[in-house]
């Protein structure tokens, strides 16, 4: 059901683990190990997520990190 509304299982399951795991964050490869997904639609999910404000990102040891932006509108309380 929640793939109808959002329209992507990939998108689904990296929200659906990120607020989950809001205090942690997590590298591109380490989440297509956990989610069983492909890369590159892994890639531009966190993209569209990155710019709607959901996640934030940073580099670190040259790899780009993604975790819960606790200030995106619908995460405050």
């Amino acid at each position: 059901m929640l793939k109808k509304i959002f329209g992507s299982g990939a998108r689904v399951k990296l929200i659906t683990h990120f607020l989950s795991n809001q205090d942690d964050e997590f590298f591109i490869r380490e989440l297509t190990r956990i989610l069983d997904e492909q890369i590159n639609s892994l890639r531009r999910e966190l993209e569209n997520l990155e710019s709607i404000g959901m996640l934030k990102s940073k580099e670190r040891n040259r790899k780009k990190y993604y975790r819960v932006n606790p200030h995106f509108i619908i995460l405050r309380g």
